[in-house]
């Protein structure tokens, strides 16, 4: 390209090189013809700059092969891992509900790598066929939280490939806007589990899983206590290392505790980290923090939660990771209402978050303010905050309890 440069004479400027290989016309626009200044032609510009037209059909054929892996990979992780793994388990299920209603009446030429690998079949998808699964899992009472769920995902996967979103789609947004009309948009809230009932659950565990290997039970005590003391999410929890851990005082002494080191969780994608402090408890036997002093005894490092087996051995799974999986966390609190409770108590009713909700809602009783709770929590909005309250709590907390009533 010719730089206005007096070593090149005068008769050089305002002009430019030809590509050698340029077929068009040497005619093109020169900087001293007449442009439109208002909608220059992008070839017109190009030309300005010394670039021919090879080089602009280069790029035009680059934009065509659509986003690079490196670039589709980086978008990917603007995702939690958790997040990743719930859209993973929501694109699989599409998938599969895809293949069985189109690919497999012969209605579509599957593309050859797409034959051994169900989920890629998304690429082969419209906004219409996402319309229609939301018809489908409507026809059989989702939850329209967990159908706009899975068309998150699935426009997540959309933009990776460059497609338009589905919701931009009229008949997915109407879909899915009907199907909270006729479903209904309130959430199942999951029932909290009180800190009476997580005490009484604790202390049982030892007695009840006499089988049990002991580091098994350990674990699951420690899992009940840190995830209830610290509204942990599930996520957090199975995320936690031992060096996420610091210990302040002894528990004779009556002060200091535990400081968590959260690195990342659902409000903080960036992954700016945050601690939370969790003081030793009077229960004794039931305190997160001498829990937490036990348990790392035997591991120093690595995963604070692990999958153990029925020998007592910490095994990995499929992934070939030891560390304890997301919804694992929902079975060890169902499973522990189980062999503590029995019958008596109705596990359905519980999952992971009845941790969370039963620290806040015990928080709430104690007359705990909200914006202290909310330092354990992480609530930015104490609007989110108040959704845990109960209907039933009003009785003792709303404008006619008192003795004046």
């Amino acid at each position: 390209m010719i730089l206005d440069d007096d070593r090149f004479g005068p008769r050089d400027r305002g002009q430019y090189d030809p590509d050698p290989d340029d077929t068009e016309p040497s005619s093109g626009v020169e900087l001293n013809g007449d442009l439109d200044d208002d909608e220059p032609s992008p070839r017109a510009f190009l030309a300005t700059l010394g670039l021919g037209a090879n080089t602009m059909a280069a790029v035009q054929a680059r934009r065509a092969r659509g986003p690079s892996p490196e670039l589709v990979d980086l978008i990917a992780k603007s995702k939690s891992p958790s997040t990743r793994a719930t859209y993973t388990k929501a694109l699989t299920h599409f998938a599969i509900w895809f293949t069985d209603i189109y690919l497999d009446a012969g209605n579509f030429e599957v593309p050859e790598e797409y034959m051994f690998n169900r989920i890629a079949y998304v690429a082969l998808a419209e906004p219409v066929d996402v319309a229609e699964y939301v018809n489908d899992l409507a026809t059989k009472h989702w939850a329209p939280a967990t159908i706009k769920k899975h068309v998150a995902a699935i426009g997540h996967a959309f933009k990776l490939l460059g497609k338009p979103r589905p919701m931009t789609h009229e008949h997915v947004s109407e879909a899915v806007a009907g199907a909270t009309n006729s479903l209904g948009a309130k959430q199942r809230q999951v029932e909290p589990l009180m800190l009476d009932q997580l005490r009484h659950i604790v202390v049982g565990l030892p007695i009840v899983r006499t089988h049990a290997p002991p580091g098994q039970v350990r674990r699951d005590q420690l899992l009940l206590l840190l995830g209830w003391a610290g509204a942990l999410r599930a996520s957090e929890l199975v995320a936690l290392d031992v060096e996420h851990l610091s210990f302040v005082d002894e528990p004779d002494r009556g002060t200091g505790g535990l400081i968590v080191r959260i690195d990342r969780s659902k409000t903080d994608q960036a992954g700016h980290g945050a601690t939370i402090t969790i003081p030793y408890s009077s229960s004794r036997s039931a305190c997160p923090v001498r829990a937490a002093l036990y348990h790392v005894r035997d591991i120093k490092t690595g995963p604070l939660f692990c999958n153990i087996d029925r020998h007592g051995r910490r095994r990995a799974n499929r992934g070939n990771d030891m560390r304890l999986g997301v919804d694992n966390v929902g079975r060890i609190v169902k499973r522990s209402i189980i062999d503590v409770y029995g019958g008596t108590v109705d596990e359905r009713l519980y999952s992971s978050h009845s941790l969370r909700a039963g620290f806040v809602t015990e928080a709430a009783n104690h007359e705990v303010s909200d914006r202290t709770i909310a330092q354990t929590t992480r609530h930015e909005d104490l609007n989110v905050l108040r959704r845990y309250d109960r209907p039933e709590q009003t009785f003792t907390t709303g404008a006619l309890a008192g003795e004046w009533w």
